[in-house]
């Protein structure tokens, strides 16, 4: 049986790199105080690899002339909602979206159309990501308090989550405009 942990903890910047090895019992010493069976299973970690979370800046042009870039490669973002995947599968769906239809001397035009659809949602989940990492990693307190009071009434008011109407805006974007 495999089973895969994410612990995520800051530590000064290091190398980036998915293969770092971290210090043997590294994983068990930044999560000291934790529930003994989180760092039970922390010590029977096999290798340890470290890796950093590096936030971008949003990319205002994703294309030149007849070539463009999509997910990660456009928008790369911190994993802290989970959308990274989500907003490179939208990616593709608007470009295909954009680009049926269109001769090739339309593609420079119609990739700019892609790009314009795309561009304010996914710069505003990319920053809710970053905001998103801070706000997750509150230490015990008033401000971890005040976090989770917001939580609570946003998910009462809001059952789908913040990204519920990308979608639906990046279509309603395009129809607007044509």
């Amino acid at each position: 049986m495999l089973l895969n942990i994410v612990a995520v903890f800051r530590t000064e910047a290091g190398q980036e790199s998915w293969t770092a090895p971290a210090e043997p019992g590294e994983q068990v010493r930044e999560f000291e105080g934790w529930d003994p069976r989180v760092l039970t299973l922390l010590g029977h970690a096999g290798p340890v690899f470290r890796y950093g979370l590096c936030t971008r800046a949003p990319l205002v042009r994703w294309n030149v002339r007849r070539v463009t870039l999509l997910g990660d490669s456009a928008h790369a973002m911190v994993p802290f909602q989970a959308q990274g995947a989500a907003q490179a599968i939208l990616d593709a769906v608007v470009l295909g979206d954009t680009l049926a239809g269109v001769s090739p001397a339309e593609v420079p035009e119609a990739l700019d159309r892609y790009v314009a659809r795309r561009l304010g949602s996914t710069t505003r989940v990319q920053a809710g990501s970053a905001r998103a990492g801070e706000d997750y990693h509150l230490p015990d307190g008033p401000e971890a308090r005040a976090r989770n009071a917001r939580l609570v009434s946003y998910s009462a008011e809001n059952r789908f989550g913040p990204h519920a109407t990308v979608r639906a805006a990046d279509i309603l974007a395009e129809e607007t405009a044509s």
